[in-house]
């Protein structure tokens, strides 16, 4: 199973960002039903591929999710109703690929984290909730060796007859059972055990048969001291007395009108959980495909801790959708100072912008980064409400700069986030303003160059524009600050012979463009 999903992972993680596209499409309001239903074929696609690799836990929870999806593109809801689906399936989108991620990096599949979320969508399409026998039980379906036809003898007799003849019987052990407590229990156990077997031979249907052996086995493991004889398991006997009355009632019809799969699966749970089992147990787990230990409490406890925790890959997404804003903002301020702008009213939504991005970074409790904003905020007010146009360049490069500063530390600080442990367990020597240079200058680089490439970008715009008898003065006259900005950014990076040939095909650059600009 790892090995096949290592293979899908990639383009399983392609499909699953978008139909997170789609899902915030469809709550922006950006045509939300085709989206939901857009959204609802990726998800399909996802739960397929991972029912192929046997992820069952993810299979289910992408499955919810479509079904979810497909309620609400269906037809019109409450307000009430559309806003709790909408609510489970974002926080849905979130756990999906953090639960993925987990599996590729060799976690277990255990698909009893996911219950809440999986109840919260099932609870906002009104439909029944899950239980954790379910849930643990998933795909459990009986080898073919589990049927009348392999066990090896016909039933004798007839199976309603023997269930009115016994039933008494039955329901006068289970009621000394109800009553008994710890060794007491043992005889009418016995007793229980010894119908359930006569049940389990006579049945001639395989539902039937499957049933009572589950049944019998169950018997097996608190008679052997396997299982606690708690209140579930007396209660489970209790539904098992039940059967027993509705097939006296209605017939073997019966399991047809109303079958056993919950029982089954309850008592299944206990199979699986019974310790040192005898050989029927062990017969039932093997034809059940419950060999494997389920997951324990504490294997669950950790699992939830990690989900809890947003993952590297959604903090870089974050850090990403953060840059993106920024860039946004430092791209306006850059052509409202090269074009020469003096109205700086017209900077008006690059403040809600900057508040955005400040919430933003709150929330994530990037309080430092946050502050810097904050303050750029009000510089930029400042400069909007008194339009002082003798300070305005200067206060914009200085507000471009912050920017620039907060931008190129985003991604780590995220990261350390995610994964503080890893930055506890340093040495406090290597804390110091030497250690940390190297990280600082790995961002600063990635910074520089992404700028380096817009400015050239902007210069063959300019020179395409020019080359095309359609030069604009103003971008003309940017040029120049524009190539000594690519410049001192190799220089930065000690990027020395870059810096030589970028600066000989500046001086070229500038030559042709102050020539066509004469003429």
């Amino acid at each position: 199973m790892q090995q096949a999903y290592q293979i899908v992972s990639q383009e399983l993680a392609k499909t699953v960002n978008q139909a997170r596209v789609t899902l915030e499409d469809a709550i922006e309001g950006r045509g939300p039903r085709q989206a939901l239903a857009g959204c609802a074929d990726h998800l399909h696609e996802v739960s397929g591929v991972l029912r192929m690799v046997e992820v069952y836990g993810g299979s289910l929870l992408a499955e919810e999710m479509e079904q979810t999806c497909r309620y609400l593109a269906g037809s019109k809801h409450e307000q009430s109703v559309q806003d709790l689906a909408l609510d489970a399936l974002t926080r849905a989108m979130v756990q999906l690929p953090a639960y993925l991620e987990r599996v590729h990096a060799g976690g277990r599949d255990i698909a009893l984290v996911l219950l809440p979320i999986l109840n919260d969508l099932r609870a906002a399409r009104g439909q029944p909730l899950l239980s954790e026998s379910t849930i643990l039980l998933l795909n459990r379906t009986p080898s073919e060796s589990v049927t009348v036809s392999h066990r090896g003898a016909d039933p004798s007799e007839d199976f309603v007859l023997l269930c009115r003849k016994v039933r008494p019987a039955f329901q006068l052990a289970l009621l000394g059972l109800l009553k008994a407590d710890g060794d007491n229990a043992k005889p009418y156990l016995e007793k229980l055990r010894r119908m359930a077997i006569a049940f389990e031979r006579a049945a001639a249907r395989d539902d039937v048969y499957r049933l009572w052996w589950v049944v019998s086995g169950v018997l097996d493991a608190l008679i052997d001291d396997g299982l606690p004889l708690s209140v579930s398991v007396k209660r489970l006997l209790g539904q098992a007395d039940r059967r027993i009355k509705k097939t006296i009632d209605h017939g073997l019809e019966s399991f047809d009108t109303d079958p056993v799969s919950d029982l089954m699966n309850s008592m299944l749970f206990y199979i699986a959980r019974a310790e040192h089992p005898g050989d029927r147990v062990l017969s039932i787990r093997d034809a059940f495909g419950l060999s494997e230990p389920l997951p324990t409490q504490a294997e669950v406890d950790d699992v939830h801790g990690a989900m809890a925790k947003p993952s590297i890959a959604l903090m870089q997404t974050v850090a990403a959708a953060i840059r993106e804003d920024l860039s946004a903002v430092k791209d306006v301020l850059d052509i409202h100072v090269r074009t020469g702008e003096t109205d700086a009213r017209k900077l008006g939504p690059q403040v809600e912008l900057l508040g955005k991005i400040g919430d933003t970074l709150g929330v994530l409790g990037l309080g430092e980064q946050r502050g810097s904003v904050l303050q750029e905020i009000d510089r930029l007010q400042q400069l909007i409400d008194n339009d002082v146009e003798d300070a305005e360049q200067d206060v914009l490069l200085t507000i471009a700069a912050t920017l620039l500063k907060v931008e190129s530390s985003l991604e780590r600080h995220l990261t350390v986030l995610v994964a503080p442990d890893e930055t506890e367990t340093k040495d406090v020597s290597s804390l110091s303003a030497e250690s940390d240079a190297p990280e600082d200058l790995g961002e600063v680089r990635k910074v520089l160059m992404r700028e380096c490439i817009v400015n050239l970008a902007r210069i063959k715009d300019t020179l395409t524009q020019t080359m095309e008898g359609r030069a604009d003065a103003v971008a003309i006259d940017a040029v120049p600050s524009l190539t000594d900005g690519i410049i001192s950014g190799f220089q930065m990076l000690e990027l020395d012979r870059a810096a030589d040939l970028f600066g000989r095909l500046a001086r070229f650059i500038r030559a042709y463009l102050g020539a066509a600009n004469q003429t």
